[in-house]
């Protein structure tokens, strides 16, 4: 995706707290989490590149959420987003 770790990091929570806002994705952690290998027919909901059968895809599902699909760095800077917003424990 980036190729600077930490800069990488930054930007993909920019851009989750982007979607955030603009209701793109939910404010809240999600209660449903499922992972698997991607199968290079879906787009990271916050990235927008494929997720290839080498990366991990986590799916998510909650409380009137339909299927929202992210890599695991895309997860990891939208969970810390939602839970700096909302103060929640993992």
């Amino acid at each position: 995706m980036f190729p600077d770790p930490d800069r990488s990091y930054i930007d993909l929570r920019a851009r989750a707290r982007q979607q955030v806002n603009r209701g793109l994705l939910p404010a809240r952690v999600v209660e449903t989490l499922t992972a698997g290998y991607g199968s290079s027919r879906t787009e990271c909901c916050l990235c927008g590149q494929v997720i290839t059968p080498v990366q991990v895809e986590y799916e998510l599902c909650g409380a009137g959420c339909e299927s929202i699909t992210l890599h695991i760095g895309c997860y990891a800077a939208w969970r810390d987003e939602c839970l700096e917003r909302t103060g929640q424990q993992c």
